[in-house]
């Protein structure tokens, strides 16, 4: 069996394999259906994590869909909680980010099979443990092993056809990791701050709360961004002093190809032309008598 084949049976099986867990775990507990306002805020507050995503490199890229995940589970149980993530998933990829509709649905069976299985090592902890499904510190070997287990299941399954396929260099898996262990310390911070004031707080101070968070969100989200485009950048100085030492000049064209290749990302995953451009017109600073590249059309 080829490479190819083995990414696109994968791509199936999560495919499939996520709409059926779905549907199972909505028949095996249909508390759901008389928490349907509940599952329509949910969905709406995952589109918008989902939505405003942080390309790192190429092929990565970070979201918050996870909070949606944690907090919804934690609080309304995970019916619920993968029903809204599936359905902003879709909503998300294929209407939002224009993806292929069979990628936006690999995508949704990938959140459902990492929530639901992650749940399963919560509640076995749970249930080992002897803690009470009530907030307290009988909970805490319980959430420790939710919170390992949703981010080892769900990075695993983003990044195996990746690394089957042999796309990341070294030098970019530790780049995501970097921001990929960032970005879920954020979740985890988020999301007990959410769960706690919801489970503890008055409905407007939650609320209060609430607004904070998102607010917080979106300014750790400019931040990564710059982060990031400054890392890349860093990256193509480095290269240039390389190619421009004691190359020869095929090797030279070589090097420039594949790190054009690697960081030539588009508009849509941040590319370094866009994010130089977005730069250049906060501070003002000349482009060099040349006009902003255009962001190459979405893959």
């Amino acid at each position: 069996m080829t490479i190819p084949q083995l990414v696109r049976i994968y791509g199936r099986s999560l495919q499939y394999g996520g709409i059926a867990l779905l549907l199972a775990v909505l028949i095996a507990d249909p508390r759901w259906v008389d928490e349907l306002p509940v599952v329509v805020l949910l969905t709406a507050a995952a589109v918008a994590l989902r939505g405003m995503v942080v390309p790192v490199g190429k092929y990565s890229y970070l979201t918050q869909t996870g909070l949606a995940a944690l907090a919804g589970s934690l609080l309304w149980g995970v019916p619920a909680a993968a029903l809204a993530v599936a359905a902003a998933t879709l909503i998300t990829d294929w209407a939002w980010h224009r993806k292929p509709l069979d990628a936006a649905i690999t995508n949704l069976g990938r959140e459902v099979v990492s929530l639901v299985a992650a749940y399963g090592v919560y509640a076995a902890v749970l249930a080992a443990w002897g803690g009470a499904p009530r907030l307290s510190l009988d909970l805490l070997p319980a959430l420790v092993g939710y919170a390992l287990a949703y981010f080892v299941f769900s990075r695993l399954l983003f990044y195996f056809s990746l690394l089957l396929r042999a796309k990341l260099e070294v030098s970019e898996r530790l780049m995501i990791i970097r921001y990929e262990v960032i970005a879920y310390a954020a979740t985890l911070l988020a999301t007990g701050t959410l769960v706690t004031v919801a489970t503890q707080w008055p409905p407007a101070a939650a609320l209060l709360v609430a607004v904070v968070v998102a607010f917080l969100g979106l300014l750790l989200k400019l931040l990564l961004e710059e982060a990031i485009g400054a890392e890349e950048l860093n990256k193509i100085h480095a290269m240039e002093a390389v190619i421009t030492s004691s190359l020869s000049l095929q090797e030279s064209f070589a090097r420039i190809e594949r790190l054009a290749h690697r960081w030539w990302t588009g508009a849509t995953s941040g590319s370094i032309a866009s994010r130089t451009a977005a730069r250049r017109s906060r501070t003002g600073a000349p482009s060099g008598g040349r006009s902003a590249a255009s962001p190459v059309p979405t893959r």
